[in-house]
């Protein structure tokens, strides 16, 4: 669950600020290239120093105004996802990264498949494929594939405020590198 601040245009007036918040979200033509999961860097430790730190970003694969997703308006709503999630031992004296997991994926996403009448409830939609893998060779080797579908389900609580709820929800369909994880 998320809550932030839905900031408002400096040239928005009254009018439109009693029709209710301003969505951040609702960028008629969103950029091609954005975040996908959030990116952070956290350290600490109790002995020595580790940090974990995650990168994501996706990729719009098609231009809502290009030849061809006019003549399919899905393809653009297809994407490609990189996320990076590393462990780094930085109090170590070689600070070397412990492990590190690396995602692509592949998804169709509906940023605005429904909403609510009063523009108080957004509902998108995501769906893909997942490879997930440590990147290592040979005996160290693991990874695992799974198709998913993301939710986001986003209320409105205040003027200036929303909460959001976003589950997701996977299939594996290779786990053969990882026998411990159930069906």
């Amino acid at each position: 669950m998320l809550a932030r601040p839905i900031p408002r245009s400096p040239s928005a007036g009254a009018a439109s600020q009693t029709a209710g918040p301003q969505d951040p979200d609702l960028d008629p033509r969103p950029p091609a290239l954005s975040t996908h999961e959030p990116m952070y860097i956290i350290a600490g430790g109790r002995d020595k120093a580790s940090a974990k730190l995650q990168l994501s970003f996706k990729y719009r694969l098609f231009d809502e105004e290009s030849a061809l997703a006019r003549f399919l308006p899905s393809l653009a709503k297809i994407h490609f996802s990189y996320t990076q999630t590393s462990l780094w031992d930085v109090g170590d004296e070689s600070a070397p990264f412990r492990d590190t997991s690396y995602r692509p994926s592949f998804f169709y996403l509906d940023e605005d498949f429904w909403r609510s009448d009063d523009m108080s409830q957004r509902l998108s939609l995501a769906a893909g494929v997942e490879h997930e893998s440590n990147g290592r060779a040979a005996v160290d080797f693991r990874s695992i594939n799974v198709l998913f579908l993301r939710t986001r389900w986003r209320i409105n609580v205040g003027a200036d405020m929303y909460v959001v709820l976003w589950p997701k929800f996977v299939r594996y369909l290779e786990r053969s590198d990882n026998p411990d994880i159930a069906v």
